[in-house]
């Protein structure tokens, strides 16, 4: 629409002989419209996710941190309009806690994100942040983050 809005200016700046009719403008744009539509419609009835007209809008999601954490980002989330089938708490210390909603320690993402299907994590960096060990804790932070997005990306496109 925009487009076509465009191409309509600069029809009106250009000399009358090399305007041409601008039905074929608009019968231009009909067409585009109307292919877009069809094309999208077409791929959502084959059963393209990421062309589905109606997508499962909830999200499934890991905190990791510990339970003080989790219980104050749990509220917060709860306060929002997220649409969440699952919220899990993974205990930044490697001993692991005992909490209703614990599915695993920070050392078991990778099994947890798959075996739970988790789409969204959710790091509490009080929890992983260690002072004496700041430029370290930084760096395999940074290396764990850069691994759960290529295992969420990879479990996405298995999930296709």
């Amino acid at each position: 629409m925009v487009g076509t809005g465009i191409i309509f200016i600069g029809y009106a700046l250009l000399p009358e002989a090399y305007r041409f009719s601008r039905a074929l403008i608009l019968l231009g744009m009909g067409w585009i419209a109307i292919a877009y539509l069809i094309s999208r419609l077409t791929l959502h009835i084959i059963g393209i996710k990421a062309y589905n007209l109606n997508p499962d809008k909830s999200k499934r999601i890991a905190i990791i941190g510990t339970s003080g954490e989790y219980e104050r980002v749990n509220n917060l989330l709860k306060q929002t309009s997220i649409n969440s089938s699952f919220i899990g708490f993974i205990s930044a210390d490697k001993n692991g806690t005992n909490h209703a909603n614990y599915v695993g320690t920070i050392e078991q993402i990778e099994e947890v994100i798959e075996i739970y299907k988790i789409n969204e994590v959710i790091f509490c960096v009080l929890a992983i942040f260690h002072p004496k060990e700041s430029l370290i804790t930084c760096i395999h932070l940074y290396l764990l983050m850069l691994i759960l997005k290529l295992h969420l990306r990879k479990s996405f496109h298995h999930w296709k």
